[in-house]
């Protein structure tokens, strides 16, 4: 059984990623070739799946409350209520899922949700995946990586090329994993 969200966050981690104290050789980071120690994590979201409140939420209980995939409800309650929404100027005006993501359905406790896995192997990061209150939003998905990002970290942004051809044009050359050295999709 996976112990619940922790101080620990993401300890459960793909085993076949390289991890620092778990599987890097020694003098990794002075390998030529350190690239090859990168993780690759996608995040990734349903925008369109939809759960009503229930009638009676004060009898609500949690099955597996901070086990396996999913964040503890009231830290991640707390998260919402404290967190200022960031608004993303859209830069892409195809992609049908971003455009949509933003309208509002008021009747819905959730209109999504959303999990970082790892991008090569499918292994989903514990406690990272979130419910979305309106539709994809910053909020929601800066829950999981504030508490997992070390300092010093060096972030390479892509687009995998599932999704990178829903994209404009424009996007490919600026952000299809082919590009990014090391991304071995």
């Amino acid at each position: 059984m996976v112990e619940p969200q922790t101080s620990q966050m993401g300890r459960i981690r793909c085993p076949t990623c390289p991890w620092l104290g778990v599987n890097l050789p020694d003098g990794w980071d002075n390998d030529p070739e350190k690239w090859k120690y990168m993780v690759s994590i996608a995040l990734d979201g349903n925008f369109t799946a939809q759960h009503r409140p229930m009638r009676n939420p004060d009898k609500d209980m949690p099955l597996a409350d901070g086990h396996m995939f999913m964040v503890m409800d009231g830290s991640y309650r707390e998260h919402l209520r404290s967190a200022k929404e960031y608004q993303e100027a859209l830069t892409c005006h195809d992609h049908r899922a971003v455009l949509n993501a933003s309208l509002g359905r008021g009747k819905f406790e959730a209109t999504g949700i959303g999990a970082a896995a790892c991008s090569r192997h499918r292994f989903f990061f514990p406690h990272a995946c979130v419910d979305f209150q309106k539709g994809k939003g910053y909020t929601e998905t800066s829950f999981y990586p504030k508490l997992m990002m070390p300092d010093g970290l060096t972030i390479h942004r892509g687009i995998g090329q599932f999704h990178v051809h829903g994209h404009q044009m424009s996007c490919f050359p600026r952000y299809s994993v082919n590009f990014i050295p090391g991304a071995g999709m």
